[in-house]
């Protein structure tokens, strides 16, 4: 047995068997930190900008990961769930918490207003044997500070503090070739 398939058949197990802690770090918000519950919600309308689809295709790993997380944090920015389908597979188990989360955002105004996430390093761990294509990938991230902002500009909450994390992504291939996260391993 190849290499690449054997660390496939090891990898994919492994991204599926710890859904059960994706399921449990779903109250999450971008950099792990629980999201804020403490106003009224109150409506806001959706921004009228929609951003160019993120180019998540082909091979190159590092720019792949790069496009999602970068769309993702636009999301965040400009808190849009309808738009979460661009670079979540609707399988996966984080998509319906993002979703939510995104939704509670624009509902109450509120938005993300720093860096984001830079993506320092991804290696591919494995690809899947199944149809549709998938990969396992371990990326190295840094995450900025971050910054909670109401519809006024008042800051709601801060996190100075920035970090570098690895998380293991599971991405699968669309119809359209695009790379879309299917499943999140938090360390």
């Amino acid at each position: 047995m190849s290499r690449a398939r054997l660390a496939a058949g090891v990898a994919v197990p492994v991204l599926l068997a710890a859904g059960l802690a994706i399921v449990l770090l779903q109250g999450r918000h971008p950099a792990g930190e629980a999201a804020p519950t403490t106003v009224a919600p109150t409506t806001t309308p959706p921004p009228t900008t929609i951003p160019t689809p993120p180019k998540a295709t082909g091979e190159n790993w590092l720019a792949v990961m790069s496009d999602i997380l970068t769309y993702r944090h636009y999301l965040y920015e400009h808190p849009q769930p309808n738009l979460l389908d661009q670079i979540y597979d609707k399988r996966c188990p984080c998509y319906a918490q993002e979703r939510s989360t995104l939704a509670n955002l624009q509902r109450r105004g509120w938005k993300y207003d720093d860096k984001g996430v830079q993506v320092l390093k991804a290696k591919l761990l494995g690809r899947g044997t199944a149809k549709p294509p998938s990969v396992a990938l371990d990326v190295v991230e840094h995450v900025y500070p971050q910054v909670l902002i109401d519809r006024s500009g008042k800051t709601i909450q801060k996190r100075a503090r920035s970090t570098t994390k690895t998380t293991t992504y599971e991405l699968v291939q669309g119809d359209d070739h695009q790379w879309r996260v299917s499943f999140i391993i938090l360390r």
